[in-house]
């Protein structure tokens, strides 16, 4: 008896220096600046500011897809808003409890900023003018987007984000950027990891604005189509660039010819950060190195576990000199293989390398979490900010 067919979709949604070595004392003393913080951001000072401009794209266009976008602009530096995704009056809430999170921590130690989905990084710099100056010393950016590398990223996309970075650092002691938490958190100096230097003192991470479904975005879609799916919100990695990688998706279709020609174009399908599947399943290690698999609801049962069993079989036989990554690619592509290479079987299989962000924002905050000293985290989705203490140094 086959399995079950398989109800594939597969939806694309609208979505928007050097450090130098620290002595590090072993008191424990609350910040006291001898100079009052700026007054909190209004969205009448944001106007004010100099090089400050409002602009709205025409409604359908790549920058504004449903008509409800702005960006606020400074000189290069970008924010994208919108009602729904992150509201002006949200961002300007978040940017003043980030900027207090900063300013509350131990004053003897640094802070590093840990920004994943920075993009046009306009709102890190509001965030770092609201600091004292006696704190803007001792901060430290660590700025996280996939823009920020032309491999995961369009000539236009790269083209702004430079622009910004360029922007953004001038002002700034210490302010790096990478395109993915794991190119973060692999990057050594001197020897030692740039995280665990950066752990020595407090963190806060900031996950401000990550690519969101529209609210509309799956209007035409049934409720059992829904309930049977998530959004994969990231980016497709280029096979030469697998260390950005984050997890490995494999997914299946019905072994139809047509749905055998839109597997094909799945790479087009998911130029979006923000896409819904019910037929995926992502494949990558959890924390202690252990294989998992996300299922989407429309996987069929009776499949599941001869995916589990094989997938687990072809982990086992992992080469030791390979990155982990690469060897969840060799079995998810075996597996596909063997999947597709069965006579009149009812599913084909594709694999693809994902990075997808909320794995991101998980590895940081697994990775930061015995620092030194502070550990916040501060988020802002569907224009509701969220701060979170993960760790307090007192």
């Amino acid at each position: 008896m086959h399995p079950s067919r398989l109800p594939t979709s597969t939806i694309s949604a609208g979505s928007k220096g050097r450090s130098q070595g620290d002595e590090f004392q072993t008191a424990n003393k609350r910040a006291e600046p001898s100079k009052r913080p700026p007054s909190p951001l209004t969205e009448k000072k944001l106007e004010q500011l100099p090089g400050y401009r409002l602009h709205r794209f025409a409604a359908g266009s790549p920058g504004n897809s449903d008509g409800n976008f702005t960006h606020s602009e400074i000189r290069s530096m970008q924010s994208i808003e919108h009602p729904h995704i992150a509201s002006r009056s949200s961002k300007i809430k978040i940017i003043n409890e980030a900027a207090n999170i900063i300013e509350s921590m131990p004053a003897d130690k640094p802070v590093t900023v840990v920004s994943m989905g920075s993009g046009a990084l306009l709102t890190e710099h509001l965030i770092h003018d609201q600091l004292t100056e006696e704190r803007k010393e001792n901060v430290k950016w660590r700025c996280i987007d996939t823009n920020y590398a032309k491999s995961t990223a369009n000539a236009e996309q790269f083209k702004i984000a430079a622009a910004a970075r360029s922007e953004f650092g001038q002002d700034k002691k210490d302010a790096r950027a990478f395109s993915t938490a794991d190119t973060y958190l692999s990057k050594t100096e001197n020897g030692q990891k740039l995280v665990d230097i950066d752990k020595k003192g407090s963190v806060l991470i900031l996950s401000i604005d990550p690519p969101t479904p529209l609210p509309d975005s799956l209007s035409g879609v049934s409720e059992e189509t829904k309930e049977a799916g998530f959004f994969l919100v990231g980016k497709i990695v280029p096979k030469e660039e697998i260390k950005k990688a984050n997890m490995v998706l494999l997914t299946l279709a019905n072994n139809t010819p047509e749905e055998a020609a839109a597997l094909k174009k799945y790479d087009a399908v998911f130029s979006d950060r923000c896409n819904f599947s019910n037929a995926a399943v992502k494949c990558y290690l959890d924390k202690n190195g252990e294989l998992k698999l996300d299922f989407a609801g429309g996987i069929p049962e009776e499949i599941k576990p001869f995916l589990s069993k094989n997938l687990s079989f072809l982990m086992s036989k992992s080469a030791s000199n390979k990155m982990p990554i690469e060897n969840i690619y060799d079995a998810v592509n075996a597996c596909a293989k063997q999947i597709n290479e069965q006579p009149n079987y009812p599913f084909i299989a594709l694999s693809t390398l994902f990075n997808e962000y909320q794995r991101g924002v998980d590895s940081l905050i697994e990775k930061v979490a015995d620092a030194t000293g502070d550990v916040s985290v501060a988020t802002l989705i569907n224009s509701q900010p969220e701060v979170k203490t993960i760790k307090s140094a007192d």
